[in-house]
């Protein structure tokens, strides 16, 4: 545990209580910081892999090469790449976390 420094333990310690207060026992409240927890920096490696950089403000890769690859086993993912929507790295985020938080709030709502 030598690597848990103390910036994360007091992260831990406010998410839980926030958790803890909404009415999630002590281990849903635990689980519910650690998905959290893990979406968020598992979006932060991800947004790191992607750029190769740390930077966003690098162009998507070419979208014409990979639908020519998939266009047709995958019609369905090469669909997708026309979005625009697809390359908002917040948008993303976002819906990614408002997604995670639901859930948690469907947990506490059934506690209630």
């Amino acid at each position: 545990f030598a690597t848990i420094g103390p910036n994360a333990v007091a992260m831990a310690d406010a998410m839980l209580e926030s958790m803890r207060s909404a009415g999630l026992s002590l281990v849903e409240a635990s689980r519910s910081v650690s998905t959290v927890s893990s979406y968020v920096i598992g979006f932060a490696i991800a947004e790191v892999n992607y750029s190769g950089s740390g930077r966003m403000d690098v162009a998507p890769p070419d979208m014409s090469k990979i639908a020519a690859l998939y266009r047709d086993k995958h019609p369905h993912y090469v669909e997708m790449l026309d979005q625009p929507a697809m390359w908002s790295v917040e948008g993303q985020f976002e819906f990614g976390l408002d997604c995670v938080i639901d859930g948690i709030r469907a947990r506490v709502a059934t506690t209630r």
